[in-house]
């Protein structure tokens, strides 16, 4: 809708005033900009991070691109209603993921590629590598010998590692990360890998990792 009483030339004469109606008078971008704060699904906590994301969006006013503040978290909306998947951690394509990636032609003698899991990373501080596997299935040499060196390797360069081998019961349709198991895990430079005494989720100690490098859990 236009703003009454101004024209095309009171807004080439105060060009700010133009860029606020542009944005605002685009009802898709004010529906973003309510739905990204006042999201109902979002904790007090996360409603509180993205206010401060609004400090922002007077420089982009004020440089004519506000279309940058809203493409920028366009990209977190997974397009199911307002679910945002930085938030509820769901797969932004699962169709996608279904086709497997297939490394034939990618073997060189006994050598050659490998997948894994999940890694997670801690602002460079902790690395976490997650193995998971169905009940009773062993892990592949490979994949051992590469959590094995990439703990060693992470923890050469300054960083603390963790590599994760997890197990899940079987006839599951998806699999929780956060309900597997803790069947072994490695720390750092360890040579040999750690069999819990109690019975850990990766949720578990996920926590207590993420609780040692920033004193709380999210």
């Amino acid at each position: 809708m236009p703003l009454m009483g101004c024209g095309p030339h009171f807004f080439n004469r105060w060009p700010i005033v133009g860029r606020f109606h542009t944005v605002f008078s685009n009802k898709l971008c004010f529906s973003r900009l309510f739905s990204f704060v006042a999201h109902s699904k979002m904790s007090i906590r996360e409603r509180q991070k993205n206010c401060i994301a609004f400090i922002f969006l007077p420089i982009c006013f004020l440089l004519g691109r506000a279309d940058l503040f809203f493409s920028a978290f366009e990209n977190t909306h997974n397009g199911e209603g307002n679910d945002f998947c930085m938030n509820c951690g769901q797969i932004r394509d699962l169709d996608e993921m279904m086709i497997p990636v297939i490394f034939e032609g990618l073997f060189y003698g006994k050598k050659g590629p490998t997948d894994m899991d999940g890694v997670f990373e801690l602002d460079d501080k902790v690395w976490i590598m997650y193995e998971v596997k169905r009940k009773g299935v062993v892990m592949q040499q490979g994949q051992k010998l590469l959590m094995e060196r990439f703990t060693r390797d992470m923890h050469k360069a300054g960083k603390d590692a963790y590599a994760l081998f997890c197990e899940h019961e079987p006839g599951l349709d998806k699999i929780p990360l956060k309900d597997c198991i803790i069947k072994s895990y490695l720390f750092n430079d360890h040579k040999d890998w750690i069999i819990p005494k109690k019975t850990y989720t990766v949720k578990e100690m996920t926590d207590a990792i993420y609780k040692q490098v920033y004193g709380v859990v999210a």
